[in-house]
């Protein structure tokens, strides 16, 4: 089954926060929020206790940024972008200005998006001219109209799969190993463009950007490459069964061994993999 960690998550109201700035905003409201249905009826404070071990609620809730006028000599100064907390306005300007890795990478990620319409054309025309043909469905529209083409990219996690044909799904079950895991989720999310909902950073930061609610996201890069190969060996096991018949007794015992493995043998490679594609494809 695919993993469902929520992170940044309200026990209280069961809304999902983008990022942890926005979730201790939440946090901070002077109200409490709508207790939801199987919602935990329990207070803020306890809520952050459970998330956050950096600072404490009250610490955090009495703590002012450089722009406010009151004066008091414990005020902590935080980071809009990042959380990050600083004990003075000079490290923290100074951490905006300069060390601040994720509002930098969001400035580049902004300029990146914005391009993204006319990258995904150039990879649409590029197949038109090998005479490829996607058949997109789910979210993905392809509206042809005076040679003007308007694509749509798909959320993570529902991404379209029409391109995927049974012959390759039988090569990737009946040589069932790493590599071939890699491989299916390299055809999944890089030979649709209507799929290339994901995009790395680089190979340091914790972050990566996914497609979610029809908008790009920073989420934290663990949790999508565990989602990611979880999801993907699922659809792989759903295809088994379809398939299951059709193979050698042999073909089956090479695949039920596979399955033994764990996802940290293969995360790596999988992430040089999305690095090594988005690069040479510039896919953004």
């Amino acid at each position: 089954m695919e993993q469902n960690i929520q992170m940044n998550f309200c026990n209280r109201c069961k809304k999902d926060f983008p990022d942890k700035y926005k979730f201790k905003r939440h946090l901070l409201r002077k109200n409490l929020c709508k207790l939801a249905k199987n919602g935990e009826n329990i207070s803020y404070k306890k809520i952050w206790e459970k998330n956050f071990k950096d600072v404490s609620f009250n610490d955090y809730k009495n703590s002012k940024t450089p722009n406010d006028t009151n004066k008091n000599n414990n005020k902590l100064f935080i980071c809009k972008n990042c959380g990050e907390i600083l004990k003075h306005s000079s490290s923290y300007y100074r951490h905006i200005k300069r060390s601040c890795k994720i509002k930098s990478k969001l400035e580049e990620m902004k300029k990146e998006i914005s391009e993204q319409n006319d990258l995904i054309h150039q990879l649409i025309n590029l197949k038109k001219e090998q005479n490829i043909i996607y058949n997109t469905t789910n979210n993905t529209q392809n509206i042809f109209n005076q040679n003007n083409i308007n694509i749509s990219l798909n959320n993570f996690g529902e991404e379209d799969l029409s391109h995927i044909t049974e012959t390759f799904l039988t090569d990737i079950i009946t040589h069932m190993n790493k590599m071939a895991l890699i491989k299916y989720i390299q055809q999944v999310h890089f030979s649709n463009p209507s799929n290339t909902n994901i995009k790395l950073l680089d190979d340091k930061t914790k972050f990566m950007m996914i497609r979610k609610n029809n908008e790009w996201i920073l989420d934290n890069k663990n949790i999508v490459l565990d989602g990611m190969i979880n999801m993907n060996m699922d659809r792989i096991q759903q295809a088994y069964k379809i398939l299951e018949n059709k193979l050698e007794d042999a073909e089956k015992v090479e695949y039920s061994d596979y399955s033994n493995n764990k996802i940290e043998e293969i995360k790596e490679d999988t992430e040089n993999m999305i690095l090594s594609n988005q690069n040479s494809l510039k896919i953004i």
